[in-house]
């Protein structure tokens, strides 16, 4: 699979992944992570900046209802779109 930003991927063809406790790591278009910090539903990941094309590279946090859980969705397809340049649907 050709990705249209693999050099904004921490390994692999990994786009996000989930913790136990629901929290996703993504990586995200810069302007969408930034979005997503200032609206509180992310933060920056420590490692962002440690490599050029990882700025948009964020944790975000664990919905706790079922509409935090529609933003989430959302961010994790924004996510998918960003790095393989495909939508989903």
């Amino acid at each position: 699979m050709l990705l249209s930003q693999p050099n904004s991927i921490v390994g692999g063809f990994e786009f996000a992944h989930m913790h136990p406790d629901g929290s996703l790591h993504a990586s995200l278009r810069p302007a969408m992570a930034r979005r997503a910090i200032e609206a509180g539903w992310a933060v920056g990941h420590p490692w962002a900046n440690q490599r050029p094309g990882w700025s948009g590279f964020v944790m975000i946090y664990t919905p706790t209802t079922p509409e935090e859980l529609d933003v989430v969705i959302d961010l994790v397809e924004s996510s998918y779109t960003f790095i393989t340049g495909n939508t989903l649907g």
